[in-house]
Formats: C-alpha cells, sequence, structure tokens
C-alpha cells in the first residue's frame, strides 16, 4: 500500500471518528524505512508453500476500538520465499494466510535502513488440530547442562514479547518442563536469575508428543562478547566457526578442532541436536575482522542441501548488553556465512548468505562474503573427523 492509500485511510478514519491515535508509526508518513524477509513451509513436512498471503498491518487505537490498517502485502514465491521493501520504521502485526492453513500472526519490528530475516513460518494444516504435550530441557549456554528453576511463560503469535502469558511454568529439579497447548504459533519466554531473558518461536502441530531444547545465557561481562549458536532435532550437528583476520593474515579459526586461543573459547561441541555451541570473545580486537560461520557437519558438502535451512538454527551475539538475533536463511548449502565484525561494528549477512562445501576443494566459497578482504574459500576444506 502506498503512501496514498495510507493516508487516505488515516483521513477517513479521522473524519468518521473524529479521533484516532495510531499505536505504531506504520500509518505515519515516516520517511525512515526497511524490509524483511523470510519463508513459510508446511509444518509437518517443511515443504515450500507457495501463494502465502503475508500482510503487514499497522494498528490504530480508535475511540476504544483497535483496527487494524494494511501498510503492505506480499505473496510467497514457489520457493516459499517473500520479501517486503520501503516498510516506514516501526512495530508492526504480521498475517500470514494460507489456503488449507491455519493462519498465522506475529510481531515485526522494521528498522530504518536495515533488512531483517524474519524466522522461518511453518504454517499448520488446517486439519492438525487438538492438544499437544510438549517436553523438554532448558540448558545452560556455556556448559550445557539442564537448568533448575527457570521460568517459563507462553505468549501468543511469533516474536511476540508482550501482552499477557497464557501459560506459565518451570523447570524442576533436572532441568525439565512439560506443558500443554492447542494448536498454533507461540513465543517462548526464558528467564532466571543471573542470566539474560530469551525468546524462542515454536509451531505446534495438534495432538502429538513434541520434544525441545532451550538454551539460556549467563550474563556476560562488559567487553565481552558470546555468539551462542541452537537449532533443532535435525540435522544432529552443527559446528560454529569463528575466525580472526588481522593484517589479512588469519590469526585464529576457532571450531570443534581447535578450541581456545589467547582471546577466544568454544565451550562445547555438541554432536547430539539442539545445541548449544557457544563461542565468547573475551577481549575484542577492534583493529581486527572477525567472520562467523556455522557449518552442517552432518550433511557436510553440497549446495543443494536444504538441512540447514530447515534445521531452525538461531545465532543469538550478546554484546554491550543488547542482543542480537540471527534466524538461519531459506537458501540450499551446507555453510552458513552469519556475520562479521569490522572495527568494532556488527555486520550482518544480506543476499546470499548460504553456501555449498563441495569435497575437498569449493571455488564458490568466499565470493558471497560481506566485505570481503581474503579469500576463505578453503575454510571449510579437509576439515579434521570427529572420533
Amino acid at each position: 500500500m502506498n503512501n496514498v492509500w495510507k493516508t487516505f485511510i488515516v483521513c477517513l478514519l479521522f473524519i468518521v471518528t473524529g479521533c484516532g491515535v495510531p499505536d505504531v508509526e506504520a500509518v505515519n508518513e515516516n520517511t525512515s524505512q526497511g524490509t524483511i524477509f523470510g519463508s513459510v513451509k508446511d509444518a509437518t513436512n517443511y515443504e515450500p508453500i507457495e501463494g502465502v498471503e503475508v500482510e503487514i498491518l499497522g494498528r490504530f487505537r480508535i475511540l476504544n476500538s483497535v483496527i487494524d490498517v494494511p501498510v503492505a502485502i506480499a505473496y510467497t514465491d514457489a520457493n516459499g520465499n517473500f520479501t517486503i521493501s520501503n516498510i516506514p520504521s516501526g512495530t508492526y502485526i504480521i498475517r500470514f494466510k494460507g489456503d488449507g492453513y491455519i493462519s498465522a500472526h506475529g510481531i515485526v519490528n522494521v528498522e530504518s535502513n536495515k533488512t531483517k530475516n524474519y524466522p522461518m513460518v511453518l504454517l499448520i494444516p488446517s486439519n492438525s488440530s487438538g492438544l499437544s504435550t510438549i517436553t523438554g530441557k532448558i540448558l545452560d549456554a556455556l556448559t550445557g547442562n539442564a537448568l533448575s528453576g527457570v521460568s517459563i511463560g507462553v505468549f501468543k503469535g511469533i516474536e511476540a514479547t508482550t501482552g499477557e502469558l497464557i501459560y506459565q511454568a518451570n523447570t524442576d529439579q533436572t532441568g525439565n518442563f512439560s506443558l500443554e497447548l492447542e494448536e498454533g504459533y507461540y513465543t517462548i519466554l526464558l528467564s532466571k536469575n543471573g542470566y539474560i531473558t530469551t525468546y524462542y518461536p515454536i509451531y505446534i502441530v495438534g495432538n502429538r508428543q513434541i520434544t525441545y531444547e532451550f538454551t539460556i545465557s549467563p550474563v556476560v561481562s562488559q567487553n565481552s562478547v558470546r555468539i551462542i549458536l541452537t537449532w533443532g532435532q535435525t540435522p544432529a550437528d552443527l559446528d560454529a566457526h569463528l575466525v580472526k583476520i588481522k593484517n589479512n593474515q588469519m590469526e585464529y579459526h576457532i571450531a570443534y578442532y581447535n578450541k581456545s586461543s589467547s582471546e577466544a573459547y568454544l565451550s562445547r561441541d555438541d554432536t547430539n541436536s539442539f545445541g548449544p555451541e557457544t563461542i565468547d570473545i573475551t577481549s575484542l580486537d577492534t583493529n581486527a575482522i572477525y567472520r562467523y560461520y556455522v557449518h552442517d557437519y552432518t550433511t557436510y558438502s553440497g549446495d543443494t542441501s536444504l538441512a540447514l535451512a530447515n534445521s531452525g538454527a538461531i545465532v543469538r551475539v550478546v554484546w554491550q548488553d543488547k542482543t542480537y538475533t540471527f534466524y538461519v536463511p531459506n537458501q540450499p548449502g551446507t555453510a552458513w556465512k552469519v556475520f562479521e565484525i569490522v572495527d568494532g561494528n556488527l555486520i550482518p549477512c544480506e543476499g546470499i548468505c548460504i553456501f555449498g562445501v563441495s569435497g575437498s576443494s569449493d571455488p564458490n566459497i568466499g565470493n558471497f562474503a560481506i566485505n570481503q578482504r581474503m579469500q576463505d574459500r578453503y575454510l571449510f576444506n579437509n576439515l579434521p573427523p570427529k572420533f
């Protein structure tokens, strides 16, 4: 919807009601704009869904009523992908509607001059109703140990972090939890003293037994950077890789086979699904370049695999009292370039960020690197085996 139509709707609402106060910046003449992209797949088989309506809504509060005003609409392509550009910065409702599926809604924050990768949306077939039981554990991001006394809250909607909690529970002495939810789309809130409050989107297909493992991180010191990788049940083994480059030379490559350097270390290598794999940089060098990757060790090679894209991988960067969250994009390949830190600035990868790792040599590795300053085409070649 262009600005002319938005202005018309605002004026019409004002004439009819005599008063209108927007909750978000979406319907204002906001010159700061951003872009969101993402993908939609079937929650039961991970097949892409074409033709899903993706609608961005700005919310108006008119007297005692709330009206959702359309701001932009797009439709998913044959691969289930969508992109919506030129959205005025602000906080919106995002709604997904597909024939034969339960409609989903969530919250999206659009930032000026930035591109946001929305988490993959798994639409639930309309015939998949019923009460499901969700069991699992909450793990410490550093040790991988289960945590007791973690407070668990559930919000309705995707990336919904405010509003009324529809379910509350706590982990038991062994770090386990159990809850029951109807089919639908939810956000899990995790909190514990001494840890960073963390949110996870979850998708509940009705009448099933579902297992999750979630991770929360201890509070991070002011000068440190913590990078936390988590994923779903498959593939079993994803690996975190951190490279430091200075003066056009690689100083180190932190991964499962080289877990520490003078300033960075990998806490653990998880090989049995979910993670976490956590890398800490204890003293960030602002004169260096850091590159962070995720590699699908289970699949290992190939440029057509969607195992990594369907893994539900999430990378969280905790730095300077902020948490930056990155969701794996819907792209084929077995290695994901997530971000760089250049001159002390965090730069997310945009565009094609997943690429193939083909056997012992792959000239394509590094072609899609952001701010490429040296060739990293051999980064994943001949990795040591795990025993």
